[in-house]
């Protein structure tokens, strides 16, 4: 039997597509990534996986990740004053009903 000392075709992973729901269900975050299997010393693409299950690590980052952008959009509707963490700063509308 020959031995050669041939790399392996595929190894490395590399994230290319993200799907976040934190909307649709307020209790229950979706997270879906596609991940590509690459030829790191090529970087030419073989395939491609679906992922949906997670590590605590992702979880806690992804948290950050959503709390920083909510800071961003709070910043660009509200402000430089504007505060995460509590309620949005509500208005009154000149019919008296609260609005943004």
């Amino acid at each position: 039997m020959k031995t050669t000392d041939a790399k392996p075709l595929i190894d490395s992973i590399q994230a290319g597509e993200v799907e976040i729901d934190a909307i649709s269900n307020p209790n229950s975050v979706i997270l879906r990534g596609r991940m590509a299997f690459v030829n790191a010393g090529s970087g030419r693409r073989i395939g491609s996986m679906n992922k949906s299950s997670w590590s605590e690590e992702t979880w806690t980052k992804l948290r950050a990740l959503l709390d920083s952008m909510e800071q961003d959009a709070l910043r660009e509707v509200f402000g430089e004053a504007a505060t995460a963490g509590g309620e949005l700063p509500l208005t009154t509308t000149s019919d008296g009903a609260p609005g943004l």
